[in-house]
Formats: structure tokens, sequence, C-alpha cells
């Protein structure tokens, strides 16, 4: 999966996070994308490794919202940008 396709499917994935709490009004697509697709890749070894080594850094939510506001604000590649995308989690994805 390149980066152009994985940054939509991240963006998907966040502007539907809110609309999941009524999974009524969530387009059959969807739900089976996330069933098939999203979950084949968060179950993935090498994706379930990187988040639970992610988690034991015990980041509180501000931290964690300093960081994406960050890289939100980032226009090119950062040095810790380049590190994730280029770990075995990056390359998986």
């Amino acid at each position: 999966m390149n980066h152009s396709t994985l940054r939509t499917l991240a963006t998907l994935s966040l502007a539907l996070l809110p609309g999941l709490a009524d999974a009524g009004d969530t387009p059959p697509e969807v739900t089976h994308f996330a069933e098939t697709v999203l979950a084949d890749i968060a179950s993935s070894p090498i994706v379930v490794a990187a988040v639970k080594a992610e988690n034991a850094g015990n980041k509180t939510l501000d931290q964690i919202k300093q960081r994406d506001a960050e890289w939100r604000k980032t226009i090119d590649l950062s040095p810790t940008m380049q590190k994730m995308m280029s770990s075995a989690c990056g390359n998986q994805l």
C-alpha cells in the first residue's frame, strides 16, 4: 500500500469515527471495508507489535495531541516522520 493510499485510508477512517457510534447510518460498503481491509491491517503482527511498543511509552493525551499537531503542520518529512515511515510497520503499511 503506497503512502497516498494509506493517507486516504487514515483520513477516511478518522472521518468515519464519529459516525460509528450510530452504526445504523454506516453504509454497508464502509462496514465491509472496515471488517475486511482495516481489520486485516490492524491484526497484522507487525502493526500489533508497533502499537504495543508505542503504547508502552505511556504518553499522555496532551503529548499525543502535541505530536499530532506538529505532524499536521509539517510540510516536508521530518526525521520523526521518516523514522516511522521506514520502520517495519511503516514498510508493512
